[in-house]
């Protein structure tokens, strides 16, 4: 499938914004275009397969997903997601934290953003207009 012009704007953005900052230095995002493996069957969409923070430090991930999920919008792609705790989250410490990532929490804190809840156990948001 090849990658809508939309897709490669948005690659462009994301390696600007989250390489060229050093937000990897204290967050791990995984994001790409649909592919094959997938099982999704969507040409203008992006699926977003993990966002934790590294190690044991206190950032939120509510600005960064508010940066990704602006430029999504802007460029009317669609984002899914499958909300499942991120295998990360062995690295970081705190049980109480790890205790609190449960599916359920993720399904709740997603759909806060604009995301559904589909048949096939992914989440998807669509574009929002502003």
């Amino acid at each position: 499938m090849a990658k809508s012009e939309n897709l490669k704007e948005f690659d462009k953005w994301f390696n600007e914004w989250f390489f060229g900052n050093d937000k990897q230095e204290v967050i791990n995002i995984f994001i790409s275009a649909i592919n094959e493996i997938d099982n999704i069957y969507d040409e203008n969409a992006l699926i977003l397969y993990d966002i934790s923070k590294r190690d044991n430090n206190e950032i939120s991930a509510k600005p960064y997903l508010k940066d990704i999920f602006n430029k999504v919008d802007e460029l009317g792609l669609n984002i899914y997601l499958f909300p499942l705790p991120s295998p990360l989250l062995n690295n970081i410490k705190s049980q109480k934290y790890k205790d609190r990532i449960t599916k359920e929490y993720l399904i709740s804190y997603f759909s806060k953003y604009g995301f559904i809840l589909l048949e096939n156990g992914y989440m998807k948001r669509i574009p929002i207009k502003k």
